[in-house]
């Protein structure tokens, strides 16, 4: 389950992406069991995009995959870092 949890200490900044989002739903697989530790990381910030969005939810929502659509939205719930203007936020990296 993904956990969101809000504290004032300093956070790091993690860009999420599709990858990331689907195989912390998909399963118990090495990679799915750490995808699920860095989205319960209570010290960190999530960063992501529409497009992430764009790759997750259709797919969810066409097959009727509630449970999988709910996931994604709990987590897009918690992103505080939205990527509108991908040069401007680029300079940010360095």
């Amino acid at each position: 389950m993904l956990n969101v949890a809000v504290d004032s200490v300093s956070r790091k900044k993690t860009y999420i992406d599709s990858g990331v989002l689907i195989s912390a739903f998909c399963g118990i697989q090495p990679v799915s069991i750490r995808a699920n530790q860095i989205l319960n990381d209570e010290n960190r910030e999530f960063a992501s995009s529409s497009f992430v969005q764009l790759e997750v939810l259709p797919k969810a929502t066409f097959n009727k995959q509630q449970d999988e659509a709910e996931f994604y939205e709990t987590f897009f719930s918690a992103v505080i870092h939205w990527a509108t203007y991908l040069r401007a936020n680029y300079a940010e990296c360095f």
